[in-house]
């Protein structure tokens, strides 16, 4: 998130940047000091391989950390944040991704992920409206993405 919001405001992170980055958002109040020294390490080899991963697609960002909220009707109302979108010019035409970051492959159900992100998609319409293109879910512990191509299908009452 921080790296996101780092360059969508002017600022590029650098690489010998991230170690000190981390630092300021690493908590682990009550764990052992060698179990802080492991998850700081596992943390750091996971940002540092999405840094190299993705470094190149950061000018595709178009939000980070974008708050949404939809009236459902019936007094059903949801809020939410989505974790990244990015657009990226494609064959001509704009293409357009909401991924949400996952810290272990077991953080979620897969179907609760598939839900969630559907309701970023009708947030991200409701915010631009534009359809996004592609749903996708990024394990940071494998550093792995799930893409899934998809199609918003608004029904009026």
């Amino acid at each position: 998130m921080e790296i996101h919001r780092e360059f969508l405001s002017g600022k590029t992170i650098k690489r010998n940047e991230l170690n000190e980055l981390l630092e300021k958002h690493i908590n682990y109040p009550y764990a052992l000091p060698e179990i802080i020294k492991e998850m700081t390490s596992k943390a750091g080899k996971s940002v540092e391989i999405y840094f190299d991963d993705n470094e190149k697609s950061f000018s595709e960002i178009e939000f980070a950390e974008k708050e949404i909220q939809l009236d459902l009707d019936d007094g059903i109302i949801v809020n939410g944040k989505m974790d990244l979108i990015k657009r990226k010019k494609v064959d001509g035409t704009i293409e357009k991704t909401i991924i949400d970051f996952k810290s272990t492959e077991d953080a979620q159900a897969y179907n609760a992920t598939i839900d969630q992100l559907q309701l970023y998609a009708l947030g991200y319409y409701a915010l631009t409206g534009e359809n996004a293109d592609i749903l996708e879910i990024y394990n940071l512990d494998k550093n792995q993405k799930t893409e899934m191509n998809f199609q918003l299908k608004i029904c009026q009452r």
